[in-house]
């Protein structure tokens, strides 16, 4: 009798363990191309990126669908990972193209994951606004900088504990002392900026 009760048990038990190795496949293939998207947006090749945020899109609604009557796998961290690193690529993606940042229905993700994500795009933006600066596009580093503003406040008033959204006070803390040390790149850079350009005029006005 209990030999009976066992073996339904091992039964649905190698059922799970199968799921969760291929949702681990799954997952971590889903980080590596979410990654290769952000390295593509942040060489300039938007298409490539789009084009793997879609492969990616697609593995994890596909997962999502094999986890329905999983869901301790499901909201599991590694799970969870990889929708946080989709959202980072979709969401700086819909930045870069200049169009409006996708809500969690839009991506189909659910919303600790999404906030995550969310954070995540400071930094990748501040990245952005550095090249900017090198590039003398300051009017470029100054859009990024007043969207990294609103990521960190839109956060920053979710006081929710680490049991509601794990993770979100520090990333808020990441963000707020990345905003700091880019604005002071940033305003340094437009000093610089106008001072060269008072000296060059200057220095035209004095036929220099």
């Amino acid at each position: 009798m209990l030999e009976n009760i066992i073996n339904k048990i091992r039964e649905v038990l190698d059922e799970k363990d199968q799921v969760r190795e291929n949702a681990l496949k799954i997952t971590r293939e889903a980080v590596r191309l979410s990654a290769e998207a952000i390295r593509a947006i942040h060489r300039g090749e938007l298409e490539n990126a789009k084009n793997l945020i879609k492969d990616v899109k697609e593995k994890l609604e596909d997962l999502a669908t094999e986890l329905k009557e999983h869901p301790d796998i499901y909201f599991s961290g590694y799970v969870y990972s990889a929708y946080q690193e989709y959202v980072e690529a979709a969401v700086l993606l819909s930045i870069l193209e200049g169009s409006k940042i996708p809500s969690p229905e839009d991506l189909n993700v659910p919303y600790v994951p999404y906030l995550l994500g969310l954070g995540d795009v400071v930094g990748e933006l501040r990245r952005q606004i550095l090249d900017a600066i090198r590039k003398d596009q300051l009017d470029q580093g100054e859009f990024f900088l007043e969207i990294i503003e609103e990521i960190y406040e839109v956060l920053s008033t979710l006081g929710y504990p680490n049991a509601i959204v794990p993770g979100l006070r520090h990333k808020c803390d990441v963000a707020r002392n990345i905003l700091e040390k880019t604005r002071g790149d940033l305003t340094n850079a437009i000093h610089r900026n106008r001072l060269l350009k008072g000296i060059q005029s200057l220095m035209k006005k004095l036929n220099v």
